[in-house]
């Protein structure tokens, strides 16, 4: 654990959050100069965009409105709660007042009001490195900056400010006379008063002094309407003297030139875009439609490509909770008493929803899919009134680090970077997801062996359980019915409605079916001929077949249900069979001999002629253990769940018109207990245990809040009918009569509750749908396999390196 390769060790740093690297950075020296490494920098970047944005917010109010605060959605550990709880920032001395301009690549530009009027500086507030730039030179007190603008120059690797200052000018010349039109604007001549000039100047480089790149005809409608697509800067624009015709307007960091980019076709007479903002990457603008009083987001698909700007989004008017009536009445009297001027679009989350600004004061989501909207609530220390707020992607970034360092110095940090603190080394890996600890099993044998240090291996899988699950998925049907897949929803880059799965390694065995899932292992039967059992793990592929049950009678047995859980109190894994015999197939009814999902008839002569008996095996043990005769009979395999370090099953009594109940079985002290409930399915949500009634009209979802206490069963959920967009019409009607699915409440699985609040559903082994109790509305998952299946069994697993000490 002393000594990692280096190149394991950036891969392991680059999946951290900012604040989680920065608290190491006085570890040593060694680790000070690791994160200060371009290539790591680059790395942990690029993996920072693919996540959610977080933001920089400066308050407005006085006396404190030179303050910054960070905040993101993963600083609040239940994504159900919509709080944003911010951190202060470290300011910078040198400036006593100044605004918020913008952010690129984890890089801030701050300008100075007041007393540091006309002070420039780039600031990154997690390295609190900072740079002040040359004063623009004014020439008379008529001249004043306008607009800024601040990128990246793909070209040169270079950071640039880009400055348009505007200034009064009095001529005796009619208004009409026609001005020579500076190289760098497009063809378009209009009177004015007011002349204006564009400066640059690249960061870094040297002494940097700004560069005079002539007039400019146009003027910036405000600063707020600035973004950087494609290496270019645009903002809104009009023509001196008229604002009637509004452009896009970009100027091209590269060869710093402007240019007109063509609009959308919303522009009309009822229709004016105000605003320009990125979403997932595209220039987009926002139109506000003055008939219907609606804000639409218009997508240029295709950069400079009049024909691909779309309408994505149309949202209605909405008043935050935070505003109150007073405000409410006084809008007409504000100075934002444009609906159009009150909200602001920030960006687009991996959820979907678009995230808005209303009024500098309060932040809200909207959802296209419900067309809801859902309030947030921001924590910082005092109660400000009004911020200004900036999407910001935290970043190591740093103007010098684009200089390349000598060799000797590389090697120097290279040889560095191999040693690691002990204590560091299992706080970054507990963090990776299961397949990236696999991948790096084969590097070295220190690395072998650490991952499978138990103590490792259980902090792991503690971080794991606080994620989304992910899942094992078994194609049904020859001849692919032994092949075993991994799917999570990471997986997909995008974070959408789409599963990527991944094909597992199986141990050499013949057909299995997959039973159940218990800390990150798998129980699987083998179907035929030896109907045996083995414990798998898909990810360290270790695994261990386990004995028979030796019986008196083998010709008598007719089917069983298995169990299979975790001891908490000796931590040993225990797997429970309750074996039925007695009773030939070709007594039962068809549909009983077709499956045994379905509960048969209950007749007198099938009561008393069924048996039961109930095995018990410690993994590790060479036989099993025969508890004797149990005189239930539980529906269906599927039924059974884990809670509590006990095992449950739906059943019913051997008895005649009896009514179908819960049963438990303690691993710890092997006993049953029976539940006076009646369900037709078991599933765990949130840690819980919650059971599914149904009729004809849908499902009921019933949450034990406390277990084992009858009063605490609360009915949260009511799912309607729905039907997948998989399942054709004529699978759908013709087949039913024909299916084991055929009456509603077996054709709906519920699998388990995202943390979104989504609850996850299996239709008739061929479709997974997404249930949002929010909306009411149901979502089809896409699931990709390696080829084409049309149904597969699927099982909640929570992906960990555990494994059974047999010995």
């Amino acid at each position: 654990m002393d000594r990692l390769p280096q190149e394991l060790v950036i891969d392991i740093l680059s999946r951290l959050p900012i604040s989680t690297i920065m608290q190491s950075k006085s570890v040593n020296r060694a680790w000070r100069i690791l994160i200060r490494n371009q290539v790591f920098v680059n790395m942990h970047f690029k993996r920072m965009v693919e996540n959610d944005p977080s933001f920089i917010l400066q308050i407005r109010d006085q006396p404190i409105q030179n303050q910054l605060y960070f905040g993101d959605f993963s600083s609040h550990p239940n994504d159900r709660n919509v709080t944003i709880i911010t951190k202060k920032l470290t300011m910078l001395p040198l400036l006593t007042n100044f605004i918020l301009v913008s952010s690129c690549n984890g890089l801030l530009c701050l300008r100075g009001t007041h007393r540091s009027l006309g002070l420039i500086c780039i600031y990154n507030p997690f390295t609190r490195d900072s740079i002040e730039l040359p004063k623009l030179i004014a020439k008379g007190p008529s001249h004043q900056v306008g607009v800024l603008g601040f990128g990246l120059d793909a070209t040169t690797s270079k950071y640039k400010v880009v400055e348009v200052s505007y200034k009064r000018i009095y001529r005796a010349s009619p208004s009409h006379v026609v001005r020579p039109v500076n190289r760098l604007a497009p063809q378009i001549i209009a009177p004015s008063s007011i002349d204006s000039e564009v400066h640059i100047l690249t960061v870094g480089n040297g002494s940097p002094t700004r560069r005079n790149l002539g007039s400019f005809p146009f003027h910036f409608m405000c600063q707020k309407s600035q973004v950087l697509v494609n290496g270019k800067l645009h903002w809104i624009s009009y023509p001196r003297g008229s604002k009637a015709y509004l452009a896009i307007m970009s100027f091209d960091l590269g060869n710093e030139q402007f240019k007109e980019v063509p609009r959308p076709d919303c522009i009309s007479s009822d229709r004016q875009f105000h605003e320009l903002v990125v979403l997932r990457g595209c220039l987009s603008a926002v139109c506000f439609d003055y008939d219907n009083e609606e804000l639409e987001i218009w997508v240029m698909k295709e950069y400079d490509v009049k024909e691909s700007w779309v309408k994505e989004f149309s949202i209605g008017t909405y008043l935050p909770k935070i505003l109150q009536p007073d405000e409410r009445e006084s809008l007409d009297s504000s100075m934002f008493y444009m609906p159009k001027t009150c909200m602001r679009i920030l960006c687009q989350l991996r959820s979907g929803g678009i995230l808005l600004e209303y009024k500098i004061k309060a932040l809200f989501v909207y959802d296209p899919h419900c067309r809801t909207f859902q309030n947030f609530q921001l924590t910082f220390e005092g109660i400000p009134r009004c911020f200004t707020l900036a999407v910001h992607v935290a970043s190591l970034n740093w103007t010098d680090t684009f200089i390349e360092a000598p060799r000797n110095h590389r090697k120097k940090t290279n040889r560095e970077m191999d040693c690691l603190p002990r204590e560091l080394v299992p706080e970054i890996l507990s963090r990776l997801p299961i397949p990236s600890l696999v991948q790096s099993k084969s590097v070295c044998r220190a690395w072998r062996i650490f991952i499978q240090d138990q103590e490792f291996i259980d902090k792991h899988f503690k971080r794991m359980i606080d994620n989304d699950p992910s899942f094992i998925l078994q194609i049904i049907g020859n001849p692919i019915q032994n092949q075993l897949y991994f799917g999570d929803f990471s997986s997909h880059p995008n974070g959408g409605n789409v599963m990527i799965t991944k094909k597992l390694t199986i141990p050499p065995l013949s057909n299995f079916h997959l039973v159940s899932s218990c800390n990150g292992l798998l129980c699987l039967r083998f179907t035929h001929p030896s109907f045996g059992l083995c414990i798998y793990n898909p990810f360290t592929r270790d695994y261990i077949e386990l004995p028979k049950i030796i019986t008196k009678n083998p010709a008598s047995h007719h089917g069983s249900v298995l169990g299979f859980g975790l001891d908490p109190t000796k931590k040993k894994y225990k797997v429970v069979e309750v074996s039925y015999k007695g009773i030939a197939c070709r007594t039962l009814p068809r549909r009983v001999a077709i499956s045994s999902m379905r509960r048969p008839p209950l007749t007198a002569a099938y009561a008393s002629s069924i048996e039961s008996e109930v095995y018990i095996l410690t993994v590790g043990s060479p036989t099993w253990r025969n508890l004797g005769r149990f005189p239930f009979h539980f529906m269906w395999q599927k039924s059974q769940v884990l809670v509590h370090g006990k095992l449950h099953w739906i059943y019913y009594p051997d008895t005649i018109n009896a009514t179908d109940l819960i049963m438990s079985f303690d691993l710890a002290n092997e006993q049953f207990n029976e539940f006076d409930r009646r369900f037709h399915e078991l599933v765990v949500l949130r840690g819980c245990l919650s059971a599914v009634s149904s009729d004809n009209e849908g499902l009921e979802i019933w949450v034990m809040k406390e277990y084992d206490v009858r009063e605490s069963w609360v009915k949260e959920f009511s799912i309607g009918t729905y039907v997948p967009r998989i399942l054709q019409p004529n699978d759908q009607c013709e087949s039913s009569n024909n299916s084991r699915f055929y009456l509603p409440k077996r054709s709906i699985r519920v699998l388990c509750q995202l943390r979104s609040g989504g609850i996850l559903l299996e239709y008739r082994n061929k479709a997974l749908v997404i249930y949002d109790p929010h909306c009411r509305i149901f979502h089809d998952l896409q699931v990709t396999f390696a080829g084409i299946s049309t149904y597969f069994r699927i099982v909640v697993h929570v992906a960990s390196l555990n494994w059974i000490e047999t010995t």
